[in-house]
């Protein structure tokens, strides 16, 4: 009896390390240029999302708090944002596919929000309608030097 409980015990302390071992790879995934490389707006849904980068930390599915967050972060200046589209070609060679319809923000559904250690920021908003990535905005300033030196985009605007 006593070998079998060990062995039970055993098993579930692999699985959940195992588990807690796939979760860690897929937020070191979350990086600057990772995003820009691996999103395809209006064509990465959902669950690509998540198998690329994980859980989310947060999902917001309010459109009166998504179009305020979005418009929040699409309009700040001195962000990470703004210093992208002034220092790098990151916003010009982000893909994406394109639609009959033109991009309305006010028509977002919600935002998946990540955050990660590789990030170099404090996070990242996904903004989703069908189902489907339509914009992203990053959270913020530079957080940490350190990670921002190994990204192909952040080490470019670092003060």
């Amino acid at each position: 009896m006593g070998a079998r409980l060990i062995r039970l015990f055993l098993c579930v302390f692999a699985g959940i390390t195992l588990f807690a071992c796939h979760k860690a790879l897929l937020s070191d995934n979350l990086t600057v240029a990772n995003i820009h490389n691996d999103i395809v707006r209006n064509r990465t849904n959902v669950l690509k999302l998540e198998k690329l980068y994980g859980e989310p930390y947060k999902i917001v599915k309010d459109n009166k708090k998504v179009v305020e967050i979005f418009r929040y972060w699409n309009n700040y200046e001195g962000g990470v944002n703004s210093s992208l589209e002034g220092g790098t070609n990151y916003w010009q060679t982000v893909k994406f596919t394109s639609s009959s319809e033109k991009f309305d923000y006010t028509k977002l559904e919600s935002y998946y929000e990540y955050r990660g250690k590789n990030l170099g920021v404090k996070s990242v908003y996904f903004f989703i309608r069908d189902n489907k990535v339509q914009s992203f905005r990053f959270n913020g300033s530079i957080t940490n030097k350190s990670v921002a030196k190994k990204d192909k985009y952040l080490r470019q605007i670092i003060d």
